[in-house]
């Protein structure tokens, strides 16, 4: 990665052997989200979750690491493209726009 970003913790995730709940990984995703933007004041909190996620989904799916059910608990990230193919399909519905809006409460 670039020499003046410091990435997030992925020890948590990745260097376990234990299951983890979704809630758990929900509360890790937002802190090493959060913590990413205050640690490079440049990085928008949906870049910052996006970095992770992509990250992630790499480890994951290619590379075959992280804890056993890393891969049900992780997500992909909720930005422009996603919420425009979400309106195209579903318009405007409340209650998945609710639904998406509370798994992304600390992207503001």
């Amino acid at each position: 990665m670039y020499i003046h970003f410091s990435m997030p913790s992925f020890a948590t995730v990745v260097e376990t052997a234990s299951f983890i709940s979704q809630e758990e990984f929900d509360v890790w995703h937002e802190q090493e989200t959060l913590a990413l933007c205050s640690r490079n004041c440049n990085t928008p909190v949906g870049w910052s979750a996006k970095l992770i996620n992509v990250y992630l989904k790499t480890a994951v799916y290619v590379g075959n690491l992280g804890r056993p059910n890393l891969q049900a608990v992780i997500h992909p990230p909720i930005d422009s493209g996603l919420w425009s193919g979400i309106v195209n399909r579903f318009g405007r519905r409340s209650d998945i726009v609710a639904m998406l809006v509370a798994s992304s409460a600390y992207e503001r």
